[in-house]
């Protein structure tokens, strides 16, 4: 073989062996990037959606989506369908919801809602349809079971009267002067609450008399009651306490 043709031979190998790297190469990029995305979205029933880049993190954003303990705070859903996502534990603080919806998708023969639990959710944009099962949107809060509200103020508000809370979390919160006539807070944590001059009765009644607004297996752990007084010193509770 003559110096010309093994030159052209080399050349040829060299060039299959650059087509060979390049398309292992794109292959390995693609399956990251497939890696990527069915790692975020996971969840039953969950839908291809949109990437969206929120503090920092890449989430798909779409219908059943797995966006439990996420930090959304801040974030624009306008008109986002998140129906049967799960949002356990998710901070969706001063997030734009208007027109974004939180309803049931069909999964398996059932219908999969979305889940709040546990949910952080203050200073909320817009007005998003629907809901979970009771849950509702008030002055810019989203009130429902298990809410996470710890460490805000709700101080001389009515923001939390007559709401239906179960287990919601007010670790910390600010409620002096709060109106809690007709809250339903059962089970409520309340660690470090400061409850002073807060007002904890129910409507009046046709007898004429008013009845305490009831905490039953409410948490109370440092809890400032409403006179003032602690509820460790008054048998762990604030019930009755200063009226």
């Amino acid at each position: 073989m003559s110096t010309e043709e093994k030159t052209k031979t080399t050349s040829r190998a060299a060039t299959r062996r650059k087509k060979l790297i390049g398309g292992l190469g794109a292959a390995v990029v693609l399956a990251a990037v497939v890696v990527t995305i069915v790692s975020v979205a996971g969840g039953s029933g969950s839908r291809s959606g949109t990437l969206m880049t929120i503090n920092g993190v890449q989430y798909d954003i779409a219908t059943g989506a797995n966006l439990a303990g996420a930090d959304l705070s801040g974030a624009n859903f306008t008109n986002v369908d998140l129906s049967g996502a799960n949002l356990t534990g998710a901070n969706l603080n001063n997030a734009t919801l208007t027109g974004a919806k939180f309803g049931c998708i069909p999964v398996n023969n059932a219908q999969k809602c979305a889940n709040f639990t546990n949910l952080k959710a203050s200073g909320i944009i817009g007005t998003p349809a629907p809901l979970p099962a009771k849950w509702v949107l008030k002055s810019g809060f989203l009130l429902g079971p298990t809410v996470n509200l710890s460490g805000l103020s709700f101080q001389d508000s009515t923001i939390l009267a007559s709401s239906t809370a179960p287990g919601i979390d007010l670790t910390g919160a600010n409620l002096r002067g709060t109106n809690l006539k007709g809250a339903a807070l059962a089970n409520a944590i309340l660690t470090n609450a400061d409850l002073t001059g807060a007002l904890a009765r129910n409507s009046e009644t046709n007898s004429g008399s008013f009845q305490p607004t009831t905490f039953p297996a409410v948490i109370w752990n440092n809890t400032t009651c409403v006179n003032g007084s602690n509820s460790n010193s008054t048998n762990n509770t604030c019930v009755n306490i200063g009226y």
